[in-house]
C-alpha cells in the first residue's frame, strides 16, 4: 500500500511495536524486505525482488478471502499504476492458454522433488516457524 516506515505499517496494522520489529526482522532475513535508512535517518522497509515475486501469491490469497469472507466487498482491491483497471489471478495453461477450472488442475511431481524434504531440513534453526496455528502477515 505505499508505506515504507515502521510507524506507518504499526498505525495501518494495528501491531504491537515489538511484534511489528519481529516480523519485519524475519522478512528481512527470508529475504523479502531491506532496511534502507531513509531522508529522516529512519529506516525505510522495502520489497526486494523476491518480496516483490510473492505480490501474486497474495492477489490470489486475497481473492480466495473475498469470495468466502468478505460479504460486505474486498476490504482491498490490487490496481494497475498505469491505466487504474484492477488485477487479479488468473489460471492458465502455457501449453493451449485456456482458462483451467480448478478442478482440472492437479498436482504432478518432478525430478526435484525427492531433494526438496532434504533441503528444509538442512535450514537453521529459527529459520521457520514451529507453531502452525499462528500466520504471519
Amino acid at each position: 500500500a505505499g508505506m515504507t516506515r515502521f510507524t506507518d505499517f504499526q498505525k495501518s496494522l494495528g501491531l504491537a511495536p515489538n511484534v511489528l520489529a519481529a516480523r519485519l526482522e524475519h522478512f528481512i532475513a527470508e529475504g523479502l524486505m531491506n532496511a534502507l535508512p531513509g531522508p529522516t535517518g529512519h529506516a525505510e522497509y522495502h520489497l526486494t525482488k523476491k518480496g516483490l515475486d510473492f505480490k501474486p501469491v497474495l492477489i490470489a490469497l486475497s481473492e480466495w478471502g473475498d469470495r468466502w469472507d468478505a460479504p460486505d466487498g474486498p476490504p482491498i482491491v490490487y490496481l494497475h499504476d498505469q491505466c487504474g483497471g484492477h488485477v487479479g489471478s488468473r489460471l492458465e495453461c502455457d501449453r493451449c492458454t485456456k482458462t483451467p477450472t480448478p478442478k482440472t488442475v492437479s498436482a504432478r511431481r518432478t525430478a526435484a522433488s525427492p531433494a526438496a524434504p532434504a533441503r528444509r531440513r538442512t535450514r537453521p534453526l529459527g529459520s521457520r516457524r514451529e507453531s502452525s496455528t499462528r500466520i504471519q502477515p
